[in-house]
């Protein structure tokens, strides 16, 4: 009889003791000489009121099992792949990993992959590309900087290279006439030399021939003066 008591009080505390007070838990106390019991109680009330060390002990033994869960996703699970993480964050993943790969290989079919699951990543994609574009809508992102645009900002780029050489060429050339630039820095630079000599020449006559023309009135002058002193 008391071993099927004592079964009906541990049973009774096993199931239905996280429904009791501390008060109500004491009155299991007059059998806590029996083992099952005893530890139920003592559960029970490190739930209730923990003490310090059953504190620590509960948080070292909540950190020992996520890093147990962790390491098992690590080394056997799929959580932490490159699909996996693009399929959760496909923004975050564009932005520090998926901008730096080559956007076309993911449509293109895998070794040993049938059709149907060819279509199926594709369909894939193109809902991850849409989220994508979605948050770089709502985050400001330039249009051009869009995934899936890469191929139109190539083109542009192309372009411009092409425009630089075009002008670079041109440059070289001297323009529409054909001829290189130093050739027309060289006529230019001869065309001031001549501009400049012929400029100081014709100072220089000049100032000569004013020089002469003031000795020849001065002469004029002074012999005018001498016959009129004559004169008189």
């Amino acid at each position: 009889m008391s071993t099927l008591i004592v079964y009906i009080v541990v049973l009774c505390v096993e199931r239905y003791g996280s429904q009791l007070t501390c008060n109500e838990l004491s009155e299991f106390d007059s059998m806590k000489d029996d083992y099952e019991i005893n530890w139920h109680m003592k559960r029970l009330r490190s739930i209730m009121s923990p003490s310090e060390e059953e504190l620590r002990m509960r948080s070292v033994t909540v950190k020992n099992r996520r890093r147990a869960y962790l390491d098992r996703l690590v080394c056997g699970g799929h959580y932490f792949s490159e699909d996996a993480m693009r399929e959760r964050e496909p923004y975050l993943h564009h932005e520090y990993v998926g901008k730096f790969q080559d956007q076309s290989s993911r449509g293109m079919a895998r070794p040993g992959e049938r059709w149907s699951e060819t279509l199926m990543r594709r369909c894939e994609e193109a809902a991850l590309v849409a989220k994508i574009r979605g948050e770089q809508q709502r985050m400001g992102v330039p249009e051009r900087d869009w995934v899936g645009n890469e191929r139109v900002q190539e083109e542009e780029e192309e372009e411009e290279e092409e425009e630089e050489e075009e002008e670079v060429d041109e440059e070289r050339r001297g323009g529409s006439n054909g001829q290189p630039v130093e050739v027309l820095r060289l006529k230019l630079s001869i065309m001031f030399f001549f501009f400049f000599f012929f400029f100081f020449f014709f100072f220089f006559v000049f100032f000569s021939v004013l020089t002469s023309m003031n000795n020849i009135l001065e002469n004029l002058v002074f012999n005018w003066a001498h016959w009129l002193v004559l004169c008189d």
